[in-house]
């Protein structure tokens, strides 16, 4: 199996969502094909071909697979600047997402996806308590390098406490305020029409985040 970057990102709140966005499907379109765009402008700007990564996207309902074959710090470094994209469109579009990026053996065939890195970013992903992306701990054990939109936090899971890397959350233009951030997320709370109880930790979560960025 070829080793290389990987990121599981879903909606949280999908289950039900249609009762209260019909237009769920379209916005999520738009997002996978404004990723898909993004990619196209980063890979455009790869001046050295012998050494381009070929970013892969997927989608499976509501659950979006990134991956990126080759070496841990390159792989991951594009894959983190995607990921930033994709967040910051689904907070645009106002579907809230959660998402773990995995480095290691892994194999996709169409829709199909098998090893260990598939297996370790959808395990993570699923027990995150909060709105954000972040390095599982085989992800973070295989990176060497600084990559500047993560910061070191310690992200809340259904399980405790996991001390890995978080991504910085940039959704306004020019500005990375951390009050601004704040101000723009509860703004965006008080639009909704109700918050499901199990879903209360991660709107908090979140904003607690916000606070830690560096």
């Amino acid at each position: 199996m070829p080793k290389g970057s990987i990121a599981f990102l879903d909606v949280i709140g999908w289950k039900g969502i249609w009762a209260k966005d019909q237009d769920a499907i379209v916005k999520l379109k738009d997002i996978l094909e404004k990723i898909r765009e993004y990619i196209n402008e980063l890979t455009l700007k790869t001046t050295d071909k012998s050494r381009a990564l070929e970013p892969k996207i997927i989608s499976i309902s509501d659950t979006i697979v990134i991956s990126i074959s080759g070496n841990p710090d390159n792989t991951m470094a594009m894959l983190v600047k995607i990921c930033a994209r994709a967040f910051k469109l689904s907070i645009q579009h106002r579907l809230y997402i959660r998402g773990a990026i995995s480095y290691g053996e892994y194999e996709i065939n169409d829709n199909i996806l098998v090893g260990p890195a598939v297996d370790d970013s959808a395990s993570w992903h699923e027990l995150a308590e909060i709105f954000g992306i972040f390095l599982t701990p085989l992800a973070k054990y295989n990176i060497s390098t600084e990559i500047p939109e993560l910061y070191l936090y310690n992200i809340p899971l259904k399980t405790g406490i996991l001390t890995s890397y978080l991504l910085k959350i940039n959704v306004i233009e020019e500005s990375n305020d951390k009050e601004e951030l704040k101000k723009y997320f509860m703004k965006i709370y008080s639009e909704l029409s109700y918050i499901l109880p199990e879903h209360f930790n991660k709107y908090e979560n979140t904003l607690k985040s916000i606070e830690a960025m560096n």
